[in-house]
Parts: C-alpha cells; structure tokens; sequence
C-alpha cells in the first residue's frame, strides 16, 4: 500500500512539474500569467502533499497538513479567475484584493492553529501519528475557508453553464466546456463526501485538482498557442516572410497583398484593385524580372529589383481559381552584380576599361569592324615614380595619363588599361591617317616644360590589315611602341635621375 500511495504521489507531482517549467519559458506573455500562477501553486500543493504522507517528523507533517489548506483556496481561487479569463471576462481587482487578503488570513491561521484550533482541533503536542492529523475534527474557520470555495467552485459552474448558450463565439468549441464543469462537478462532489461524509486516508480532492489544473493547461495554453500560431499570428508570420505577395482572383481583382509592398513602394489605394494596376505601379518603383537572364544585360538602375514569379492557383473543394505574385527583393544582390560587373569591365583605379573586357569582346571586335585601329602606350619612369614619390604618386601618374585618353573617348574610340603602366585606344572604325593624328595629339598633350608635369610616354600605333587579326595587328602596335621606348626611356630615365639631384 504504501508503495503504491508513494508510485501515485510521485506521478501527480510529476504532472504537476512539467507544465510549471514549461510555463516558466513563458513568464513575460501577460496572456498566461493567471495560469501559471494556478499551475505554481498546484506543484506547492503537490510538494506539501508528498511532506504530508512521507515525512518523518510528525510536527512537519501536522504543518505541512495544515498549509495545504490556504493552498486549497488559492487554487481554487486562481482556477475561478483563470476560467473568467478563459471565457474572455475582464479581471475584477476589487475582488482580487479580498481573495489575496483572505488566502493570507488562511496562511496565519493555519501557522498559528495550536494557539486558537480555528482550523484543526489537535495541536502538535497532542498527535501521536499521521493519522492523528488526517483524521481529526475540523475548526470554525476551517468551514468558513471551505463555504468560500464552494462558493467560487459554484460561481464557476455559473459562467460555464452561462457560456453553453454561446460556445461558438470561441474557438475551442463545446467538449472544453463540459468537460471543465464535469471535472469541477466532480471534484466537487468528492470534496463534499470527503470532508463530510466519510475521511479516507488519501485525498481524492488532491488527484482532482491536479487533474483539473492539468487540463486547463492543455487547454489554454497548448491549444490556444497552437491555434494562435495558425491563426492570430497568420499575419505576423506572412509578413515577416522574405517574399512579398499579391493574391488575385482570376479576373485579376486583388484579393490580398502583403503590407510590406504598401511600406516600400507607396501603392495609392486605387491602384490595389486591379493586378495590372498594381503590377504597373510597383513598375515606377522597381524593377520586376521572371529570370535573370531577362535583365543581366541591360545596365543597372537605381532602383529596387524584384524577381517576380506569377502563377495560378486553385484551392481543393474551391471550382474557382487565382492568381499569386510572390515577389523576392534582390536589390541588395544586383547591386553586388553590378559591382562584380563593374570590376570585370573597368579597371577600379582609372576607371577605363580593363584587359578582360577587351579579351572578351575581341572577337566580336575583329568580326565587326575591319578597319579598326590601335594604338597602344606605355609610361616611361613609373617605376622611378614610385621608388622616389611613393606608389600614391605613380597612381596619380596613370591617373593623368588616363585624363588625356579620356580626351580622345567616343562611341568609336575606347581607352583600355592593358597592365600596370601599359594602355590601349581601339579605334573601331578608322584609317591610318587619323590614328597617327590621334597619337600625335596624345604625346603633345604630355609635353610639359615642366619636368613635374611632363609625362614621358612611348607609344606605337597598327591599323588592321586584310584578314589581319587584332591580336596581330595589336602585335605591330607593340613592336613600333617597343622601338620608341628603346630610344626614350634610357633618356628619361637619366632626365628624372638629374631632376632628382637638382631638388635635393
């Protein structure tokens, strides 16, 4: 008996526990507070009970004994407010204050009972086993503690029977409803055959109670979360979804759309009616692609980027169907593409365009253009440039040198950076008189009779000749660049090295 009275205590307080710590998570959510204080004071409940029946002391038995009481009207004051707050009644603090009030006057006479025997007429001196406690007569305030419980427990059974008329108005339904009152008809009516008709010497009150709270938590708590998450929370979680959203019927009157499109892009409300009104108007806004491949060619805009996918929809037991635009912003992605566009074509530092540009198009280059013309430079001294001044003062070297190029940029003449100080202007459609023309306005642009902004340059130029190919005709370009360079540079170089001397 006794290991089954232990085996049967130990799983209530377990299922008293559980919901506790899992309660605990949500300590902030105003919502559940009322439920979690009845859940903490069942597991008290449970921890005097379990003292009650295996402690060793007699005197911690006679007043964990008597504590259970203040606790037996705490919950079923807290299961009172808890149902009224199921049931979507406004708290009552007026009445709160007297139940505290109360429940504390419970607290001191049942520490204080050997003085007074208001609430049991033993007192520790007198008890002489565990069934000395549970056996014994009861005080005053003893039924005056149990007629103000019975008097909620009935109030309780009130708003619930009030409530059969309208269960629809919630979303739980009827069963809830009725299997709350049956368990509170049935605690009830064991409470009253315990106390007073026949005493028995394990509580049915207590497996009651514990039962009751544990189905107010699967209910209230369990179920309403679950179906606050489907539900009551639908709208939080579609719009902290990545994808925006329009849902049309198949006339194309719109249904639905997400809030964030309203956010961003200002929509005017005549505009919401009609799916090609909206679409148009997200269009002054954004851009609106199917597939990358649609857009990766054209230049970039400043503007939102939205890979749109449109498609029908049809919802089973429904004949009619719908539209749904799901819209992904990628903005902050094609603004990463058009930089990585950037870099491929131009070089970041003169902002010309770079070697893999030109490689790239090269063949499109020669197959198009047949009279295309080259004409390629190198720096002199930059290297000399950088060793006495520092790399800043080489870069702000081929930073001029680009200027004067720039000079020269049309739709038919593109300035390339080839290497570190070697550069190229393709000509696409020319002759050999306007290419020399061109070099020679590029190296009296140089001139300077100041040494300082004098830049020295070695340059060598090639039309395309019949069936020629770039890379040939650019190899031309190199060798006459290279034949310059052997008679400047050596003159350049000992020209810096005296300059140098002469401003130290």
């Amino acid at each position: 008996m006794t290991i089954l009275l232990e085996m049967t205590i130990s799983v209530f307080l377990l299922v008293s526990f559980i919901p506790m710590i899992i309660l605990h998570r949500y300590r902030s959510y105003k919502r559940y507070r009322l439920l979690r204080y009845l859940i903490n004071t069942t597991f008290v409940y449970s921890i005097l009970t379990f003292i009650t029946y295996f402690s060793n002391s007699l005197m911690v038995v006679y007043y964990a004994s008597a504590l259970i009481y203040p606790m037996v009207f705490l919950f079923v004051y807290l299961s009172f407010e808890t149902i009224r707050h199921f049931l979507g009644y406004n708290p009552m603090p007026r009445v709160r204050i007297v139940a505290v009030g109360f429940f504390f006057l419970n607290l001191s006479m049942a520490l204080t009972n050997p003085l007074h025997r208001w609430y049991l007429s033993i007192i520790p001196s007198e008890v002489s086993s565990v069934e000395d406690v549970f056996f014994t007569s009861y005080g005053p305030f003893f039924y005056l503690h149990t007629a103000i419980g019975y008097g909620l427990v009935l109030i309780s059974m009130g708003f619930l029977l009030w409530h059969f008329k309208r269960p629809r108005k919630t979303h739980y339904g009827y069963v809830p409803f009725f299997s709350i009152l049956a368990l509170i008809i049935i605690g009830f009516g064991l409470n009253v055959w315990h106390v007073f008709i026949t005493r028995v010497y394990f509580s049915p009150t207590y497996i009651t109670f514990v039962l009751f709270a544990f189905f107010l938590y699967w209910l209230v708590f369990t179920r309403d979360f679950r179906f606050r998450l489907l539900s009551g929370s639908r709208d939080v979680l579609i719009n902290a979804m990545r994808e925006m959203y329009i849902i049309a019927d198949k006339d194309g009157h719109v249904i639905e759309y997400s809030n964030a499109l309203i956010d961003k892009f200002d929509v005017p409300r005549e505009a919401r009616e009609k799916l090609d009104a909206f679409l148009d108007t997200l269009r002054t806004h954004a851009v609106l692609y199917k597939t990358f491949d649609h857009i990766k060619d054209d230049p970039y805009i400043d503007k939102a980027y939205l890979y749109t996918i449109i498609k029908n929809f049809s919802i089973p037991g429904f004949e009619q169907t719908g539209i749904l635009v799901l819209m992904y912003d990628e903005t902050r992605l094609m603004q990463l593409v058009d930089r990585l566009n950037y870099y491929i074509r131009y070089d970041d530092m003169s902002g010309i365009y770079n070697r893999n540009f030109f490689e790239k198009n090269r063949k499109a280059y020669e197959k198009k253009y047949p009279n295309a013309g080259m004409i390629i430079s190198d720096l002199n001294g930059l290297k000399l440039h950088n060793d006495y001044f520092g790399h800043a003062a080489g870069d702000r070297l081929i930073r001029r040198y680009v200027d004067i190029l720039k000079r020269f940029e049309s739709e038919h003449v593109l300035p390339f950076r080839m290497g570190g100080d070697e550069f190229l202007l393709l000509c696409l459609a020319t002759d050999t008189k306007t290419v020399k023309k061109i070099q020679r306005e590029i190296l009296a642009a140089c001139e300077s009779k100041d040494f300082e902004e004098h830049i020295s340059v070695s340059i060598g130029n090639a039309v395309r000749q019949d069936n020629e190919s770039l890379e040939e005709t650019l190899r031309r370009a190199d060798d006459e660049l290279y034949e310059m360079k052997s008679l400047v540079s050596p003159t350049y170089r000992n020209s810096f090295k005296a300059w140098i001397k002469r401003r130290d």
